[in-house]
């Protein structure tokens, strides 16, 4: 997994749950593709950043982490990773609510072989 953590302005350091993905395991065992999947996400966010909840779901995952959207620029990181094969989608409980985009840009990066999908057969 793609493991974040962000500083949030009178919070201090908070750590999230990307919603919607679901990336090759880095921790406890490394699987094919987690070291693009970590690299990738680290380039995208480097600087700031915003994160977002999404009504649908719980604020709160496993482990108490934030449950959240990353982006930078107007572009979603998480999705960015599906369309570079580098996460594949993941659903929490009900389906998030840009679960449809998330699920074309899965499929796109499939079918194109890209990243993890071309390396390693599958996510």
């Amino acid at each position: 997994k793609v493991r974040q953590s962000v500083r949030w302005s009178g919070r201090g350091i908070v750590r999230i749950r990307i919603m919607g993905i679901d990336t090759p395991e880095v921790y406890g065992g490394v699987e094919c593709g987690s070291r693009a999947a970590s690299a990738l996400m680290n380039r995208l966010a480097r600087v700031r950043a915003r994160v977002s909840t999404d009504l649908t779901q719980p604020k709160r995952y496993r482990y108490g982490r934030l449950l959240a959207y990353v982006s930078r620029g107007g572009v979603d990181l998480g999705r960015r990773l599906v369309v570079n094969g580098r996460a594949k989608v993941y659903v929490v409980g009900s389906r998030f609510s840009r679960y449809r985009s998330y699920l074309r840009a899965q499929r796109i990066a499939r079918a194109d072989s890209r990243g993890t999908w071309g390396t390693c057969g599958r996510i």
